[in-house]
């Protein structure tokens, strides 16, 4: 049974203003084992008929982000929204999930799909309490994706992947994900550490809907000696010595734990053929490796599963990653791909007026819904962003309200008036 009409153990907020984000525990949602989830819940319900809910999944590769960090990414807890954080299996920390850490394979799909099925409601946690019973005035049925860098990745490939049983989804908002291998392994550069061999004006969907940035790799070389900790590298011999040396850039691999072995971008192995890789895996394995942790190839197979599926990518004027890149091609390039994929609704950046509501700012960027666009778009801006008044993730929560709101209302129009909600 659920626990509506007590206060403890499901709403000890209710009593304790302290506990409004408990870290709960998925005993047998997913086959890897206990899952680890944070809630943070909100004071008030977002609409007359309860709370949505969003699902966050954090960047980076590492598992752990509970119990999260006040100084790190997170939705704004005031929105009237509650927000559902997981670690992903086999993380290091002490609340960390069970299981083996498959860099964002099909363990963590399977993850990410039992704290959907938590957010809809579905699923009991430790204390016996559905996420409805802990919410204020229970749940209004609206669940939203919230992929942060990397986690956008995730968040795609988990909606699409058929083994996964999620019950509802209406939205998926992205800040500034790597959606292509070239941009997970940070070939473009950073300031610290440029990428001058990159050309983002080359980037562009394939036939099977990846981002490729067939820009060549000029100086292509390996060094074998150069770095104990990947055996080896592959760099940009800018003077031709066959030694990696100070300030040359180096194509920085993924570790694959199926494959025991290092993983590099596709079109870098291309460049890379007769040159004597080590511990590196080939083409055929490497395709394999990023079929399933990029978003791009995703898209079709999530708008089957849910055909009103709406998406908005959205990023700031400098990448929290990226730092060199010229253009903003990993946001443009999934807008691009979510109208190849055929979605129905899809944009870049949140609504202004979402903007406004979250962070009291008039100065947020406007692009109507569905408007097309190229990979490579010159004239686009990225939102403005100064790390005191507005930050990455206070788009990345407009880009949510936002999904919760069009798809409360069922209101789809291009540009927006007003919010569609408001809170409190």
């Amino acid at each position: 049974m659920g626990c509506h009409g007590t206060a403890p153990p499901c709403q000890p907020w209710q009593t304790d203003k302290t506990a409004t984000s408990p870290v709960v525990h998925l005993s047998d949602e997913a086959p890897s084992g206990a899952l680890t989830l944070q809630i943070t819940i909100p004071g008030g319900a977002r609409y007359p008929a309860g709370t949505p809910v969003a699902v966050y999944v954090h960047g980076g590769w590492m598992p752990d982000v509970v119990p999260i960090a006040e100084s790190g990414p997170r939705l704004r807890t005031d929105m009237g929204f509650a927000t559902v954080y997981l670690n992903l299996p086999g993380g290091t920390g002490e609340d960390a999930s069970e299981g083996i850490n498959d860099l964002r394979g099909a363990a963590a799909r399977q993850a990410l799909g039992a704290a959907l099925r938590y957010a809809e409601g579905g699923v009991f946690d430790d204390g016996r309490c559905t996420l409805e019973d802990r919410l204020p005035d229970g749940a209004s049925g609206e669940v939203v994706l919230a992929g942060w860098s990397n986690g956008g990745n995730l968040a795609w490939a988990t909606a699409a992947d058929p083994e996964v049983e999620i019950p509802v989804l209406d939205g998926i908002a992205t800040f500034e994900t790597p959606i292509s291998a070239q941009m997970v392994t940070v070939e473009p550069g950073t300031t610290k550490h440029p990428g001058d061999f990159f050309d983002a004006r080359s980037c562009d969907l394939t036939e099977d809907t990846r981002l490729s940035c067939p820009h060549g790799y000029p100086h292509l070389a390996w060094d074998g000696d150069a770095s104990e900790e990947t055996a080896g590298a592959l760099f940009i011999d800018g003077n031709g010595d066959s030694l990696l040396d100070e300030g040359e850039s180096t194509l920085d691999p993924v570790w694959s734990p199926a494959d025991s072995a290092w993983v590099h971008p596709l079109e870098a192995l291309s460049e890379a053929e007769g040159l004597e890789l080590v511990d590196r895996v080939d083409a055929t394995r490497a395709a394999a490796f990023w079929a399933e942790r990029e978003a791009p190839p995703h898209l079709a197979g999530a708008l089957d599963r849910f055909p009103s599926l709406a998406g908005i990518a959205t990023g700031t004027e400098v990448d929290h990653v990226l730092t060199d890149l010229e253009l903003p091609v990993h946001i443009t390039g999934l807008v691009c791909a979510m109208q190849a994929a055929g979605l129905p609704w899809s944009r870049l950046h949140p609504d202004a007026v979402y903007v406004a509501q979250v962070a009291d700012r008039d100065d947020g960027q406007e692009y109507d819904a569905d408007m097309a666009l190229d990979v490579v778009e010159p004239l686009l801006s990225m939102e403005p962003e100064d790390g005191a008044h507005i930050r990455g993730s206070d788009y990345l929560t407009a880009a949510v309200l936002e999904l919760m709101d069009r798809a409360r209302t069922e209101e789809w129009s291009p540009d927006l008036a007003r919010p569609l909600a408001s809170h409190p």
